[in-house]
């Protein structure tokens, strides 16, 4: 049969495999458009929730501080409550025994035993008075960020702590050492946690810098 009158029977040739590549050989198609570039709106400003305090600090220093800006945690809150608490009742008993301390020493006989025992009360009275307003002294000096308040508080009631135990030891059912001794245990307490140590030791004429836990 000619060639140029192919036989109708025969199928024509299937087309190369693949789609046709519409661009020259060796080249590659040119990638899409793209969407033009917008910035983020905080990017190159801090974001409004960060906080300087949190930044990172550089190796081998603390890594938080406290800010100024922030009230007394709650244990600072607490202690000074407690002390102001403790210093009222303290000098509402003084004030009694040293008012019954006058009054019984002036209708007491000069040397008798009535005599010594209003002394006795009167003295008892006047070292009550100075515990009170030592007590209250120290709850308004609670709030001062300084190592030296914090650590005249813990010293203070660290020694009434003391004395409580030795009176138990004396008299185990003494309630006023019981309740003295559970009393300036929180205070203690409170003083000397972690949180409150951040804040004394943050500083008040420095504030905001880094502190060590």
């Amino acid at each position: 049969m000619h060639p140029e009158h192919p036989d109708p029977a025969t199928p024509p040739p299937a087309p190369p495999y693949g789609p046709p590549n519409p661009t020259p050989h060796g080249s590659y198609p040119a990638p899409p458009p793209q969407a033009a570039y917008q910035q983020h709106p905080h990017m190159g400003h801090p974001h409004p929730s960060y906080h300087p305090a949190h930044a990172a600090a550089p190796y081998g220093t603390p890594h938080w501080r406290y800010p100024a800006n922030l009230k007394p945690p709650g244990t600072v809150t607490a202690a000074r409550v407690l002390m102001f608490i403790q210093g009222a009742l303290t000098l509402g008993g003084a004030l009694l025994a040293f008012i019954a301390s006058l009054v019984g020493g002036s209708q007491a006989i000069p040397g008798s035993d009535d005599a010594s025992l209003a002394l006795f009360v009167g003295a008892i009275g006047a070292v009550g008075l100075l515990m009170g307003a030592a007590s209250i002294t120290l709850g308004v000096l609670a709030g001062k960020r300084s190592t030296r308040v914090m650590w005249t508080i813990a010293g203070y009631h660290a020694l009434l702590v003391a004395l409580a135990i030795s009176a138990i030891v004396m008299e185990p059912r003494n309630p006023n050492a019981l309740l003295v001794l559970t009393t300036d245990s929180l205070i203690l307490g409170f003083t000397l946690s972690k949180t409150s140590r951040l804040y004394y030791q943050s500083g008040k004429a420095n504030p905001g810098t880094n502190v060590v836990p």
